[in-house]
């Protein structure tokens, strides 16, 4: 990402181009750019919004280390809408580390419903226009077979997988938030709360592994749909997120 500025001119300075500057031997590395490597999110932040005060060199390296590490434009403008709302001056200032947990908290809710919901909404709409698709080729006794678990779960998380992954590649902080890569916790509690909750009715009733995993009885089923899908597609997602997420190179 360089600065809009910045593309209409070439630098004089060929190790100064974004999205080479991260290849480069560490002894050839600019010392600005050491510098701005070793600043926090916020910090660098603060540096791009004051970037009209910036060399045309250190603002390209600017643009670069916020490239490197996933910032984007939005991260910018949320930076400054933060600091024109720090400048009211309100009666109440909320500490930074509680502003932080809320942070999380917010992120993690919603990674949580796009892993667990959003995902299992997108499969079931790709599953059905699959089925409308294919119907002319393939029956719908087929399609019927694949529509309860387990053929419909590896389809659930495939396509949950596909999801972490993508949305990991997008700017943002959201989009790389590492709660993303434990969602699968709750659901992951809660399908093994219900699992220790469940008693066979007799000896010859369903263990628990079969009940919630791959029984073909009615209320098995609706106990799958409600407590095994939400664990494995956010699983899932939490795998493709963590496959697709750019590692952060060293400085």
């Amino acid at each position: 990402m360089v600065p809009p500025s910045l593309t209409s001119s070439p630098l004089k300075n060929p190790h100064l181009v974004p999205g080479q500057l991260e290849c480069l031997p560490v002894e050839r590395r600019d010392p600005i750019a050491e510098q701005y490597a070793q600043l926090s999110d916020d910090e660098l932040l603060k540096v791009v919004q004051d970037s009209s005060q910036l060399t045309r060199e250190a603002s390209v390296l600017a643009y670069a280390e916020m490239e490197r590490r996933g910032l984007g434009d939005s991260d910018v403008r949320a930076y400054a809408v933060g600091l024109a709302m720090a400048k009211r001056k309100p009666a109440f200032m909320i500490p930074s580390y509680l502003s932080r947990t809320l942070r999380t908290i917010s992120y993690g809710a919603g990674q949580f419903a796009i892993a667990a919901l959003g995902v299992s909404v997108v499969a079931a709409l790709l599953f059905n226009t699959l089925r409308s698709t294919l119907s002319p080729f393939v029956s719908r006794t087929k399609f019927a077979a694949l529509a309860v678990p387990p053929p419909y779960f590896l389809f659930v998380m495939a396509v949950a997988l596909l999801n972490g992954y993508l949305l990991s590649r997008r700017r943002g902080r959201f989009w790389t938030h590492w709660t993303a890569e434990v969602v699968w916790i709750f659901p992951a509690l809660w399908l093994l709360l219900h699992m220790l909750s469940y008693h066979q009715a007799s000896a010859l009733a369903e263990n628990r592994w079969r009940h919630f995993f791959w029984s073909q009885d009615p209320d098995s089923l609706h106990a799958q749909f409600e407590f095994t899908l939400p664990f494995l597609a956010s699983a899932m997602y939490g795998v493709g997120h963590l496959l697709g997420k750019e590692p952060d190179l060293p400085t």
